[in-house]
């Protein structure tokens, strides 16, 4: 409605392209979203009435024609959306480049690794835009990982904030605010009450050993039969800024927490800030968008496209494992590693053990931001 009404309006032309921009956006959201729910379906440019019987009953269009109408509205948003984020709370040019990274990247490997739709061809189309994307945003200079708090806080502090304004990750974030009764449930919702992490997502970060090296977990000895406090012995510092370390205390307790092994065994605490009580409804800011994942799009996009550089690594993932003291990844001498080489089977060729790597610091990076169902789904 606004799209076939806003020819109507006079005014700055910047600013009206800016919220055009911004409408397209939206829409591309939306429609990627139901993408990728039901792969074809109608695509609609116009608003609809309940008299449109022929429009209201068409049939689905091919999810080619779907996605290259996103396309459109992606490349008009990041063409025309304003580069101001305000205190990075408002929808920016930004934005809409991390939004048009996320979905290339997913669209990308999606036909790559799904050849179901008979659409491998076109998948480096839209690894190479997730590439050009990211990179835009890599290259601006407005974004680096926050490091503030030192490696053994500094990642839980990101998502514990009362506020991040300040933040150089942030690309969107959300303002929740106590005194204007603007709250969340992040932390009451992943604490410990309806589900815990798997087994699976606790062996996926890296152990540390004497000599400073980073190894998969799986290569340490006996890691099957290690107890709750043996697991979190020398492990990549974002395992016990995510996981419920042994001796944790809850706000306003006097005693650890004891988990329910009912659920898995292993709460979450990455939202839980020091000083609020995990039962009650949070107003610690909450990262949208953030450089860390720009940087991951980036470093897999290549990597799929078979391009990827020990200088990519570098600058994406390198970064991240700088922030809390983790050794770097190596392209050079990277672990075989059974397990999850096991996890993903279709991934092979070269670029193999690179794919897999990259898969892992995604998921001990992005944990319990939404994104895992969706990385599953595109890769299996």
């Amino acid at each position: 409605f606004f799209l076939d009404n806003v020819h109507k309006v006079s005014g700055d032309p910047f600013e009206i392209a800016h919220y055009i921009g911004l409408t397209r956006l939206l829409r591309a959201e939306w429609y990627y979203t139901q993408v990728k729910w039901y792969n074809d379906l109608p695509w609609y440019s116009t608003a609809l009435s309940d008299t449109d019987e022929e429009l209201l009953y068409k049939g689905r269009d091919p999810r080619t024609l779907v996605v290259d109408s996103i396309m459109a509205d992606l490349d008009y948003a990041v063409e025309n959306m304003s580069e101001d984020m305000g205190n990075r709370t408002q929808f920016s040019k930004w934005y809409a480049l991390a939004i048009q990274a996320r979905i290339c990247l997913h669209e990308g490997t999606f036909r790559k690794y799904h050849d179901e739709l008979n659409l491998q061809n076109t998948a480096s189309l839209y690894l190479e835009k997730a590439v050009k994307a990211a990179s835009q945003i890599m290259q601006s200079g407005k974004f680096s990982i926050d490091k503030r708090g030192g490696k053994e806080q500094a990642y839980r502090n990101v998502f514990t904030s009362m506020d991040l304004s300040g933040s150089p990750e942030m690309i969107l974030y959300k303002d929740f605010d106590l005194t204007e009764q603007i709250r969340h449930e992040a932390g009451k919702s992943s604490f410990s009450f309806t589900c815990n992490f798997s087994r699976s997502l606790m062996e996926s970060y890296e152990y540390l050993t004497e000599e400073g090296k980073a190894i998969p977990f799986t290569k340490v000895d006996g890691y099957q039969t290690k107890g709750f406090l043996d697991v979190f012995v020398n492990r990549d510092p974002r395992f016990s800024q995510t996981f419920m370390y042994p001796g944790y205390i809850k706000p306003g307790d006097s005693e650890p927490f004891r988990p329910n092994l009912n659920l898995g065994g292993y709460p979450c605490i990455k939202f839980t800030a020091k000083e609020a009580d995990p039962q009650c409804d949070f107003y610690t800011d909450q990262p949208v968008s953030r450089y860390a994942e720009i940087l991951l799009i980036y470093a897999e996009a290549k990597a799929e496209l078979g391009t990827i550089t020990a200088n990519d690594i570098n600058s994406t993932v390198n970064l991240l494992r700088n922030r809390v003291g983790v050794t770097p990844m190596d392209m050079g001498n990277l672990p075989n590693d059974p397990v999850i080489a096991a996890q993903y089977p279709n991934v092979t060729g070269a670029n193999a053990k690179v794919i897999l790597e990259i898969r892992r610091e995604r998921r001990v990076e992005m944990a319990c931001e939404g994104l895992r169902t969706d990385d599953i789904k595109r890769w299996c």
